[in-house]
């Protein structure tokens, strides 16, 4: 699906203007100011999906600020053309200064609404330099990835995660601080990033099949190492229970060796012969309750620390298994996170999500100052190529393309229109440079920027 027309009344600082729009490359041309953008951009992206201060792809604008000065209502059409159905569609949106009204008529007169709408529209292509506009939160919820359940869950890793992008800048600087003293040669960079591409996808895909067997290794092991750490405690416990019990037996061999010194050196009297006359009763023996008391202070304090070294193995025990409980969760989420980022699979192997659930392309933001225009250009066409949709409006605006060197240019344009795409490109300049060239000025179409021009009266 492509645009034919484009046509506005009264929006922003554009009076009126009727473009015809075609299906390759076209050209919007004019000095900074002269509505390119109003035009290519804006009023496209109003038209199919309205003005609104809230939302991930709709306009961001307040409406009462696109209504002009001649009436109280703005209008822009888009005449649509779906070349797989063979119909032409016409969307008209009115605004005011507070209402939004839409109309859709349809050569087949079939029934379409905001949602018909909402289904052809690409974010990714609609501005090449969108996506990267998006924060990378914001980015990767577009792609849609959102890991702030797993994230929330690992945000004591960001201090980690803190140092590690320290020691990142500061090994950075020292790179930054190096420099050939030595001639070099030149190199081919095309075939160095065409290298790169193909090394880049093996080691992803060699990565990919790396992760799988030590998440499957790594699993058994760490069953093994919880029943190696529960062994440790018990067998650290009892070691300490023993070297404890050796210590109170070495005192009391002690104590028994110096009573049993101080027993022999007191001497024994002989005992007295009791008159046979005199008999005494039979009496019965407290030897052994003797000896049980004697004994039962003893047990009472073994039997004492025998209930406390119970309760504390138990503690370690509950201490162990909760804290197995809470490595094996947290060992799980890592692997659950990494697993939902696989099954979402990344348009590309350069993509990752950071540990805040923002995308990173090669480890950076995807954005200016790390990515240059034409990287972002480059990357862009590639993602929305990657995200389109047969049924999706191909229609592509490129701003500031002044900015891309002409080599670049033509690889952008043959790539797009390969696939299918329309592509509307603005162009700060005074001059047509074909016939698919529209020039403005002041938001008027002109053909050329000739002061006489225009019904100047005061032109000589």
């Amino acid at each position: 699906m492509k645009i034919r027309q484009i046509m506005l009344q009264n929006f922003a600082n554009v009076s009126e203007v009727n473009i015809n729009v075609n299906p390759g490359i076209n050209y919007l041309i004019g000095e900074n100011g002269s509505c390119k953008t109003t035009i290519g951009l804006n009023a496209v992206w109003m038209v199919l999906k309205g003005l609104s201060k809230k939302g991930s792809d709709v306009f961001h604008a307040e409406r009462f600020r696109f209504v002009g000065p001649e009436t109280t209502n703005a209008k822009g059409t888009l005449v649509l053309w779906d070349d797989k159905k063979n119909i032409e569609i016409t969307v008209t949106r009115k605004i005011t200064k507070t209402s939004t009204s839409l109309e859709i008529k349809a050569s087949d007169n079939s029934v379409l609404d905001q949602k018909f709408l909402d289904d052809i529209f690409n974010l990714f292509t609609i501005n090449l330099f969108s996506f990267s506009k998006l924060t990378p939160k914001e980015q990767a919820l577009a792609l849609e990835l959102d890991t702030k359940e797993y994230d929330d869950k690992e945000k004591e890793l960001y201090a980690l995660r803190r140092e590690v992008a320290s020691e990142m800048k500061r090994v950075h600087a020292v790179k930054e601080e190096c420099h050939h003293e030595t001639k070099v040669e030149p190199v081919s960079i095309v075939a160095l990033l065409a290298e790169k591409i193909d090394i880049d996808r093996k080691n992803a895909e060699e990565t990919t099949e790396v992760q799988k067997k030590y998440f499957e290794y790594a699993e058994g092991i760490k069953e093994k190492n919880r029943e190696q750490v529960k062994h440790k405690e018990r067998r650290f416990l009892i070691e300490k229970e023993i070297t404890k019990l050796e210590k109170e037996i070495k005192e009391r061999e002690q104590a028994l060796a110096k009573y049993e010194n101080a027993h022999r050196a007191i001497p024994l009297p002989e005992p007295e012969v009791v008159p046979e006359e005199i008999k005494l009763p039979f009496l019965e023996s407290t030897e052994n309750i003797v000896k049980q008391i004697e004994d039962a202070e003893a047990i009472n304090e073994a039997a004492r620390e025998y209930a406390e070294y119970v309760e504390i193995v138990e503690k370690c025990d509950a201490q162990s298994f909760k804290l197995t409980d809470i490595q094996g969760k947290y060992d799980k989420n890592k692997e659950d996170r990494i697993r939902y980022i696989q099954s979402k699979k990344l348009p590309f192997s350069n993509m990752t999500i950071d540990d805040n659930g923002g995308l990173l392309v090669n480890g950076k933001i995807f954005q200016e100052p790390y990515f240059s225009a034409g990287e972002i250009l480059d990357m862009s066409t590639r993602l929305a190529i990657a995200s389109a949709d047969d049924n999706q409006l191909k229609y592509v605006f490129i701003p500031g393309i002044q900015n891309i060197d002409k080599k670049r240019q033509a690889t952008l344009f043959e790539t797009l229109t390969k696939s299918g795409y329309q592509v509307m490109v603005e162009l700060v300049d005074t001059e047509k440079i074909g016939d698919n060239s529209i020039l403005l000025k002041e938001g008027r179409v002109v053909d050329s920027y000739d002061e006489n021009e225009n019904g100047d009266e005061n032109a000589l």
